[in-house]
């Protein structure tokens, strides 16, 4: 008599999480589940059940779905990775040219210095999430000019 199949002792929210994590780097990529399962040699039946969080992939096809969604396998398969969507903005972001690269740069440095005032960027600064504030105005100079 066979035995029974063991049952799944993964907690079923961490099942979810891990199939909306392969979802989006599936999408990240620009795939479709049928591209996925062409390229893995299986249905996009099988593809949607891992997106599920139904089945698991085995270890191969895990490291092939993430060779093949431009990715790390740690990245699909813990939840405190990185999000997909900061990846999708920095795969963006490496691939501008120079020019626009630093001209992406300007312009963020220059949204951080204008949305906040000098107490929030100094509790950015304090919680490492921010940029540097500009130098305090030297306030007796400035009187001095008005004064002339």
């Amino acid at each position: 008599m066979p035995e029974p199949k063991a049952k799944s002792t993964v907690d079923p929210d961490k099942k979810k999480a891990f199939g909306k994590r392969l979802k989006a780097a599936r999408i990240t990529a620009s795939k479709t589940q049928e591209q996925v399962g062409d390229a893995l040699g299986v249905n996009k039946v099988t593809v949607s059940s891992w997106e599920l969080g139904n089945n698991f992939p085995d270890p191969l096809t895990l490291g092939r779905l993430a060779q093949l969604y431009g990715v790390t396998i740690d990245l699909l398969v813990w939840d405190d990775g990185i999000s997909m969507e900061a990846i999708r903005v920095a795969v963006q972001y490496d691939a501008l040219p120079s020019p626009l690269r630093r001209k992406f740069d300007v312009m963020w440095a220059a949204y951080f210095q204008q949305a906040m005032d000098d107490g929030e960027v100094t509790a950015a600064i304090a919680r490492g999430t921010g940029p540097a504030p500009a130098p305090a105005p030297n306030k007796s100079s400035a009187n001095d000019k008005a004064k002339s």
